[in-house]
């Protein structure tokens, strides 16, 4: 893992449309510290379930800054999205799926800022 990239940031319009350029962000940073495929089909997933969340209810202009940071083998991901309304609201099947596959996972919204924080360490087994 040495010279592996340690922290990105990407900022994105907070729509569904652009969801897919975290996922990817996300993938690509744990390919680069050679995680199994599953682990990042997880971290994938998880990325994709929180974001989604936080920029629920978003306005057009809205954006959504993702902070990856990799703390030995793990990866920490920020996500803060400003124009959002309400409360952030995680299905109960998602909110399931994180607590399995992830370290740890926190959601809130404080007025018009949501925000996301999520903990993925590599299980180091691929399921194939």
């Amino acid at each position: 893992m040495d010279g592996a990239l340690a922290d990105a940031r990407l900022i994105l319009p907070a729509q569904p449309r652009s969801l897919r350029l975290a996922r990817l962000t996300a993938s690509s940073l744990a390919a680069d510290l050679d995680w199994s495929v599953d682990d990042i089909d997880d971290l994938r997933i998880a990325v994709d379930e929180l974001c989604a969340a936080v920029i629920a209810s978003a306005s057009e202009d809205a954006t959504l800054d993702l902070t990856f940071r990799r703390e030995s083998e793990a990866l920490l991901i920020e996500g803060v999205c400003e124009g959002g309304e309400g409360v952030v609201r995680l299905d109960p099947f998602a909110k399931e799926m994180l607590n399995l596959t992830t370290e740890g996972f926190e959601v809130d919204s404080d007025g018009p800022t949501r925000r996301f924080r999520l903990e993925k360490r590599p299980t180091g087994q691929d399921d194939a």
